[in-house]
């Protein structure tokens, strides 16, 4: 295994270029670490820590290959004098694209898109909103609450070019990488298991290894076992651990953290953010989807500081400041006051941009708190910290104008408000349904239809209407299919299921080759047992969740390079 991750180390320097970046000042400070690593590596020690340097190795090297893939095939692209131009950096809120067709797909899901073309296709300057010269006939989704609609429902998508500095450009691409990238290789707040490496045991972890539980026997009994580690390989692709766990660093007085206090050290609590949910917001149908929820969020510690250079906030607040809570009436007052103002959050990004408008978890839980706890008290620094957050939202409302009246100290007077429609609760009919469809359609890339032969009948990402065949087959009338009491009708849906998931090319991870050969197995016109169903409906979820929280915690709220 070491030999393996040596050699993989190796081959980012064998190309003929590698003179070009071989003195970058990032690599340079990064590969005499990793050689201390493997130097490390080969000396006798406990298999903790053994497992420590192998997994900051490992992410050193993820580091490394980002920066030569900035460094040999975007940044050429953004340096070249007069290639580009854009309009302004400010409005970059979602995608960024020059594939007219992936401007239209991400136009008609609702996603926020910044499209530029090359002046030597585009010789006008003229700039202008594409869905002026393209009329397009959205299909309006149900009047369910989701967090579709956390994105603009017609973003602004200019056709053309204008003249505007190098320097922003390259501003604008540099952000563009530094979120999109980096965020893609460490993961999701929900996945970064938050492990204390001096006492956590080997195999806490060993089921994150492959991106989902290493086999059907074992979703059912708890984690592997250590041994299976050296099994699992050290590729880049199919090892997810060194995309979402959190790694200590090698000298941990470089990390911000705060003085530990002597004495006892507080126990251990075992925190998933995901609770068995009445809650409509999460993605959860039925037990074995808890199960694989709790699985994936295992040893999870929100407290704890992530990587340098990590960064944790989030630009909406996540789905789990709303569900996660014992108290329903807590779950509906949260989200009830969320609606009350995320038009300003909406309109902060399109003012500030994505980065800045970032928040922590606890500032967004702060925001979504005031209503439910009351009138601000100021003599506590809770509540000095709400009020500045206040503060600075009402600016916000101040600089879109009159259109916005929204006094956050006296949200008692303002109604939430939802596609034009005013709710006192979360409506019953929320569902899953629409944040499943929203996380489909981002996660899967279009194969032209003349590739359509062999494919499977609800391997939807050879159609454009995939949409409406994983409604018709997922979320049809009658029983719910996934809690159906005929076995056929389960079996069946959980096989469409699969075919859905396993065309999720965006996916966070590989679909482990032992849950391919569970969804496999349930294309059979052979009836599968109670007990394999179960199993198959565990390892299924987890993949979905593992996906669905990098999901939320990047796209399509934040840039995305397409």
């Amino acid at each position: 295994m070491i030999q393996q991750l040596h050699l993989e180390f190796l081959e980012l320097f064998t190309s003929s270029s590698a003179s070009s970046y071989a003195t970058d000042h990032e690599i340079k400070l990064l590969c005499p670490q990793i050689r201390h690593l493997f130097s490390q590596l080969t000396l006798l020690s406990l298999f903790e820590q053994a497992v420590m340097r192998w997994r900051i190795a490992q992410r050193m090297i993820l580091l490394v290959e980002a920066q030569i893939t900035w460094l040999t095939e975007v940044l050429p692209t953004f340096a070249e004098p007069d290639a580009w131009k854009v309009h302004t950096l400010r409005n970059v809120v979602g995608a960024v694209t020059e594939d007219p067709l992936a401007v239209e797909r991400l136009y008609r899901a609702g996603i926020p898109v910044w499209f530029y073309c090359s002046l030597n296709l585009e010789p006008s300057t003229k700039v202008q909103r594409w869905a002026d010269d393209n009329k397009v006939h959205l299909r309006v989704p149900y009047s369910w609450i989701s967090f579709d609609d956390d994105t603009p429902v017609w973003p602004t998508v200019y056709n053309g070019s204008v003249q505007a500095s190098q320097d922003r450009y390259r501003k604008m691409a540099v952000e563009c990488w530094t979120i999109a990238f980096p965020a893609a290789i460490f993961g999701a707040d929900l996945i970064q298991n938050g492990v204390h490496y001096s006492t956590v045991q080997p195999s806490a972890s060993s089921s994150q290894s492959t991106g989902g539980p290493s086999s059907l026997s074992q979703s059912t009994r708890g984690p592997s076992s250590s041994s299976q580690i050296a099994d699992s390989g050290p590729s880049r692709l199919s090892s997810a651990c060194s995309f979402h766990t959190r790694t200590p660093s090698m000298d941990r007085s470089s990390q911000p953290h705060k003085k530990q206090k002597t004495g006892k050290n507080p126990p251990v609590v075992q925190c998933s953010k995901f609770l068995e949910p009445n809650s409509p917001i999460m993605p959860h149908a039925f037990p074995q989807w808890i199960k694989a929820a709790e699985s994936a969020s295992a040893k999870f510690k929100l407290s704890e500081y992530p990587c340098t250079g990590v960064n944790r906030g989030y630009v909406l607040p996540e789905p789990a400041v709303f569900a996660n809570h014992e108290n329903e009436t807590s779950c509906q007052q949260y989200f009830l006051t969320y609606l009350k103002v995320r038009e300003v959050f909406i309109a902060a990004i399109s003012l500030l941009g994505p980065v800045v408008c970032q928040r922590s978890p606890k500032d967004w839980r702060r925001l979504v708190s005031l209503e439910l706890h009351g009138s601000l008290n100021t003599e506590t620094n809770k509540a000095t910290a709400k009020l500045e957050l206040c503060q600075e939202m009402n600016k916000v409302a101040a600089r879109m104008g009159s259109s916005f009246s929204i006094d956050l100290t006296n949200l008692s007077q303002n109604s939430s408000r939802w596609k034009g429609h005013t709710y006192n609760y979360v409506p019953d009919d929320v569902q899953r349904e629409q944040e499943f469809l929203l996380l489909d359609r981002f996660l899967y890339r279009l194969v032209p239809r003349h590739e359509d032969h062999g494919e499977h009948k609800y391997d939807a990402s050879t159609r454009e209407d995939r949409n409406l065949i994983i409604e018709d087959v997922l979320f049809s009338d009658g029983p719910p299919p996934f809690n159906h009491p005929d076995p056929r009708v389960r079996q069946d849906t959980l096989h469409a299921f699969f075919q859905i998931m396993k065309g999720w090319t965006r996916s966070v991870s590989p679909m482990h080759p032992k849950t391919v050969d569970a969804g496999e197995r349930l294309g059979s016109e052979h009836l599968r047992g109670t007990g394999e169903l179960k199993d198959t409906e565990y390892v299924l979820a987890y993949f979905y969740i593992y996906t669905f929280a990098h999901f939320f915690r990047q796209a399509p709220i934040m840039p995305h390079f397409i």
